[in-house]
């Protein structure tokens, strides 16, 4: 889900920071058919035209943290 929207922007990452740094993206294939200012405001007017599941959001910042998540857990096992 989302890899030709994920591969689009990794590809033009270092453009669209130079235009749109701090912004949110709404990106629909290989375009970007939004730029909003908060996480809210992009998802609020993208899903006024756009099916949900059918875009993605990404916030225009460079680097890989723009575009990766670590995911840890405080587990602790107890018996």
């Amino acid at each position: 889900m989302f890899e030709k929207e994920l591969k689009f922007f990794i590809k033009h990452q270092k453009e669209l920071v130079s235009k749109h740094r701090g912004k949110v993206l709404v990106i629909v294939g290989d375009e970007v058919v939004g730029v909003y200012s908060t996480m809210l405001q992009a998802y609020t007017e993208a899903q006024k035209s756009h099916k949900l599941g059918t875009f993605m959001l990404q916030p225009c910042k460079p680097g890989p943290e723009a575009y990766t998540a670590t995911i840890s857990t405080n587990c602790i096992a107890v018996s």
